[in-house]
């Protein structure tokens, strides 16, 4: 049997919440997990749909920023907040 873990062998796997019930904007938080380890992460979504992301090193930033736009970008054009938890996985290019 493996034994799944939250750091990928490659790439870097992204998991953030953000409270139910509040209104723009909507800050997210939670960890990147990587190779190497795992960092912390804060993200804010405004109710146009800009996303800034907030890491420890400004490509990881940019990574994240990215993935939480793509993953906003629906709910937010139907005029809905965005999910509760975003969890996503990128693989190195």
């Amino acid at each position: 049997m493996s034994i799944i873990s939250p750091h990928p062998e490659s790439g870097l796997r992204l998991v953030i919440e953000r409270p139910r019930g509040v209104t723009p904007p909507f800050r997210f938080e939670g960890h990147v997990y990587d190779p190497a380890g795992r960092r912390e992460v804060v993200v804010t979504v405004d109710a146009a749909g800009e996303v800034t992301a907030l890491a420890d090193e400004p490509e990881l930033s940019e990574k994240v920023r990215l993935l939480v736009r793509a993953a906003c970008r629906h709910a937010l054009s139907e005029s809905r907040p965005p999910p509760l938890r975003i969890q996503r996985w990128r693989g190195e290019k």
